[in-house]
């Protein structure tokens, strides 16, 4: 029940009861009996509810008033409710002269409420559109925040993959991949296809220390860079440097690392180059067995045209080596021996020991697809140049 409807009624039990006092001390006085008023009340429907209807039921030619309910006679004039015109009683007309304000229009309690609510709604609604506004504010703030981050986190990321590009070339435009620690079984199993009797023995082999190794060949271009020459057959800037000794590319080493400062570069030894080209593999090609597949990786007798091509054309093997298999033979550190009888299984050359030949790796643009396997492996005076031999760069950590 509303505050307006609880004073409504505490006014009417007040009026009705000084009206009973008044009519029974004039029937005292008169010496006259008369049967006791009735007092006003709801009905039990109002009672429920706590509403008051507007709807007005003609009785006898009498009405009910909008709020006590009680029937009033409508031929009598009486207050009006200012807004929908319905007519109270004379109990609630004095009510809302006495108590209400002087100048407000009554109203009846369905006016009342409505107005209430129509004030009320414009700033519930103002309430909602600053809360809506706040909302947004807050959340294109987090939007924000997280771009921020997100933003920073990439600037981060590519720094650091700058940095780590940097560590991965050098100034001459050499790229490098580096190769993980680990171990391997060198050479090739009795039943490898094609195998050759100097992939013999079988052992394994420890690579205790990471390394770096060129992407690719040296090609011509870096070789132009640093010895102001090219001896190359097929000319071409990214095509391999070729024709060029194992003695050359010593003397290549020697000037790269006093024109870059340092003493890291060298040629890879014959374990870290097959560990490298492997990649963890143990068929005979760094993607399997199948010499099908070599066209998609190989530069080799079928697929050449009797010529080197550029590096990085084919597909790289599992660690983003390039050319391992064909294109030119490698240049590898270690003196050529028949066999790995007596070989190191750290990874280091083999310096001592055999003749003066030196061990060359992973065939060329005119080798058999026999040629181009992982454990392959042949030996070359050190003075020797041919058109179909290269070298690829190792650079220590």
């Amino acid at each position: 029940m509303s505050e307006f409807k609880s004073r409504y009624l505490r006014l009417c039990d007040s009026l009705v009861e000084l009206l009973h006092i008044e009519v029974m001390g004039a029937n005292l006085k008169d010496n006259k009996v008369s049967p006791s008023p009735v007092t006003p009340s709801l009905s039990p429907e109002n009672q429920k509810t706590g509403s008051m209807k507007e709807d007005l039921k003609a009785e006898n030619g009498k009405r009910e008033c909008p709020l006590c309910m009680n029937l009033i006679d409508s031929s009598n004039r009486s207050l009006l409710c200012g807004k929908c015109g319905a007519q109270f009683c004379q109990i609630c007309e004095s009510w809302f002269r006495d108590e209400r304000k002087r100048g407000e229009r009554p109203l009846c309690e369905n006016c009342f409420t409505a107005e209430q609510e129509s004030l009320r709604r414009p700033i519930e609604e103002e309430r909602i559109k600053n809360e809506k506004e706040e909302y947004e504010r807050l959340k294109k703030q987090r939007e924000e925040e997280k771009i921020r981050k997100e933003k920073g986190g990439q600037d981060r990321l590519r720094k650091q993959r700058g940095e780590e590009r940097c560590k991965l070339s050098n100034s001459f435009g050499m790229e490098f991949v580096k190769i993980p620690a680990g171990d391997f079984i060198m050479g090739s199993p009795e039943s490898e296809k094609g195998r050759f009797e100097n992939e013999d023995l079988l052992r394994k082999v420890t690579i205790r220390t990471p390394f770096l190794l060129g992407k690719y060949p040296v090609t011509q271009k870096q070789w132009e860079a640093v010895m102001r020459s090219n001896p190359s057959t097929f000319k071409g800037d990214d095509n391999p440097v070729e024709k060029v000794s194992w003695e050359d590319a010593q003397d290549f080493i020697k000037k790269l690392n006093q024109m870059e400062g340092t003493k890291k570069y060298r040629l890879p030894s014959e374990a870290e180059w097959e560990y490298a080209c492997r990649a963890g593999k143990t068929t005979r090609y760094y993607f399997g067995d199948n010499e099908s597949k070599l066209g998609d990786y190989v530069w080799y007798y079928d697929n050449s045209g009797n010529k080197t091509h550029p590096v990085g054309q084919k597909k790289p093997n599992p660690w983003d080596l390039y050319d391992m298999h064909g294109n030119v033979w490698e240049w590898c550190q270690d003196k050529y021996h028949d066999n790995y009888l007596g070989a190191p299984f750290d990874g280091s050359s083999w310096d001592g020991g055999g003749g003066s030949y030196r061990v060359l790796r992973g065939g060329s643009w005119s080798s058999s697809v026999r040629d181009c396997r992982s454990a392959l492996r042949r030996g070359r005076g050190p003075g020797s140049r041919y058109d179909y031999v290269g070298f690829r760069l190792l650079r220590k950590l």
